[in-house]
């Protein structure tokens, strides 16, 4: 596994090509399975390849955060948005952990993808949170886009993260 955490890099720029149901399963299931605090399992995943709705998640993330010349989701054809309860103190972390492991998996299954933290940006949205099937308890974390990368990225040099023994 360490050589595919060492192989994965941040993928910003994808081929228009759909990515295969077994495939895009294996991910979520992945993600499914990180660890949550006490085993709570609160994560909800949101998987959406629908392009008008990517575009509508695209269009309220430009408002919301003042950047209309921007793309948020850089053309992926996959967006999984992950979120938890609002009550859960461990929200942020067992997000993370599932979204951690589901870029594991994409880059095991020969697929880019990219973390994408904006999406919390959108928890005030009502009508995309329920156009999102979101209960009322549950906020947006952060997605994962995920599709084939057009130009393959080498991962750059391993400079910080410091680590002392002790």
């Amino acid at each position: 596994m360490l050589k595919e955490i060492e192989k994965r890099v941040s993928v910003r720029d994808f081929k228009d090509q759909a990515i295969e149901k077994m495939k895009l399963d294996e991910i979520v299931r992945a993600g499914r399975f990180a660890p949550s605090g006490k085993n709570a399992q609160l994560n909800h995943f949101i998987v959406i390849q629908d392009e008008m709705l990517i575009e509508t998640l695209n269009d309220l993330a430009k408002k919301a955060l003042k950047r209309e010349d921007h793309s948020f989701f850089y053309n992926a054809k996959t967006v999984i948005i992950v979120a938890n309860s609002k009550h859960n103190r461990l929200a942020v972390q067992d997000a993370s952990c599932a979204l951690m492991v589901m870029m594991i998996e994409a880059t095991s299954q020969g697929l880019g993808s990219c973390w994408i933290n904006q999406v919390s940006a959108l928890n005030d949205e009502v009508p995309l949170k329920k156009k999102l099937l979101l209960n009322d308890d549950e906020v947006m974390i952060g997605a994962l886009i995920v599709g084939y990368e057009k130009e393959p990225k080498k991962r750059v040099s391993l400079v910080g993260n410091h680590v002392t023994y002790l």
